[in-house]
């Protein structure tokens, strides 16, 4: 999991950082002393992202060959690549237009994903390569990682400008639980891209993605 651990080499050179009580974009905020480090972990994992979104379109056949899952997918990590270059506020709270940017950029690419990965199992179920194990993983995937996400915005994350809390906010939850989603989405990434790599080698005459996709997570 190449992001995974660029984040946390990242963290051990941030002094006072807190993986519990930060998201991990802060990494890279305007007042970073690793943000360098973070933006280009940043890229490399989107890069990998829109790699892996275009194999698993190839991977996958079936009935239906739609390509709107696995786009959403490549947006995700489109979005990756366009939060490097616009940096959240101190605590990625909404302050200034470049800082709300990030986070609305960062907000859209985490709703794709979970749209992605749904209609993708979709597909699964249909192709013999996959089958109904791989389409109910991913319903399960998209599901709790919504939930995760619900809850994270619900009591961990910085409230919207104008809007009041549903909940008293836990300063403790913010980074936990978006880390929680991130490791449900970056594992069932890991789950597809490790299958993926069974299905091109059954199918020589496939066109075969970017072998970084292998490795995306």
């Amino acid at each position: 999991m190449i992001f995974v651990a660029g984040s946390i080499i990242a963290g051990t050179f941030y002094p006072g950082f807190s993986h519990s009580r930060q998201v991990i974009s802060e990494l890279a905020a305007v007042d970073s002393p690793v943000a360098v480090l973070q933006n280009i972990n940043s890229v490399v994992f989107g890069l990998l992202i829109i790699a892996f979104a275009r194999g698993l379109h190839l991977g996958i056949t079936g009935n239906s060959r739609s390509a709107s899952g696995p786009r959403l997918i490549a947006f995700s990590g489109a979005a990756n690549i366009a939060e490097a270059f616009l940096p959240c506020d101190r605590g990625c709270e909404l302050v200034s237009l470049v800082g709300s940017l990030h986070d609305w950029i960062a907000m859209f690419a985490f709703l794709a994903a979970l749209a992605g990965i749904f209609i993708i199992s979709r597909r699964l179920g249909a192709d013999p390569n996959w089958g109904r194990a791989y389409q109910r993983y991913s319903v399960f995937t998209a599901g709790a990682a919504f939930v995760v996400l619900i809850v994270w915005l619900a009591i961990g994350a910085p409230a919207v400008p104008g809007l009041p809390r549903i909940a008293p906010r836990v300063l403790a939850a913010n980074g936990t639980l978006q880390r929680v989603f991130a490791i449900i989405i970056l594992i069932w990434i890991e789950v597809m891209a490790l299958r993926l790599t069974t299905v091109f080698r059954r199918s020589p005459t496939s066109k075969t993605p970017d072998a970084a996709a292998e490795h995306a997570s």
